[in-house]
């Protein structure tokens, strides 16, 4: 028998297998650049209205960008599932200015550590940021290296999800 965290957690499993599927369609469909973009929000409760409102903030801000920048965008999609808000922008631009656009916007707005822009060529292929001469992510409390905290566990999900509170009580204007 399982309890409801399996059940989120599973149900969480579920919604990244199908947003995979959802980015290959649409770049099937499109044959253009992919960005896909959530949050980095851990553990199992990722679909409050708060959270919709930061993506929404996010994703503002990320077309804006495009538009000033003169990319096309051929299609918009919002999806809200287990594992959180999921945004898609099919975009007539180069990727790797597209993904230079993403890492601009994660790190000037006041909500973009939250943001997690990804960046999928015509070939299928994520453009990294490090591809557009940036480093890598930090950690959110401390000076490693995102993914290694990440996979490590290395802090507790309450202390992350604190800190990633305050950050948004911190900007509460902008989420009115």
């Amino acid at each position: 028998m399982t309890n409801g965290y399996d059940r989120k957690l599973v149900e969480i499993l579920q919604a990244k297998e199908d947003r995979a599927l959802r980015q290959k369609e649409l770049l099937n469909r499109y044959s253009s650049a992919l960005i896909s973009f959530a949050l980095n929000i851990p553990g199992p409760d990722k679909d409050t209205s708060i959270y919709r409102k930061v993506h929404e903030e996010g994703m503002k801000a990320l077309k804006r960008e495009i538009i000033e920048q003169a990319g096309d965008i051929l299609h918009e999609e919002i999806n809200y599932r287990a594992a959180g808000q999921e945004g898609f922008l099919c975009v007539k631009m180069d990727a790797a200015v597209m993904k230079a656009i993403t890492v601009k916007i994660e790190e000037e707005h006041p909500m973009g550590r939250l943001f997690d822009m990804d960046v999928i060529n015509t070939a299928g292929i994520p453009v990294g940021r490090m591809d557009v001469g940036h480093r890598e992510r930090k950690c959110l409390l401390c000076d490693e290296k995102a993914v290694v905290c990440s996979r490590s566990k290395r802090h507790p999900l309450n202390e992350l999800l604190q800190k990633i509170h305050e950050l948004i009580e911190k900007h509460n204007f902008l989420i009115r």
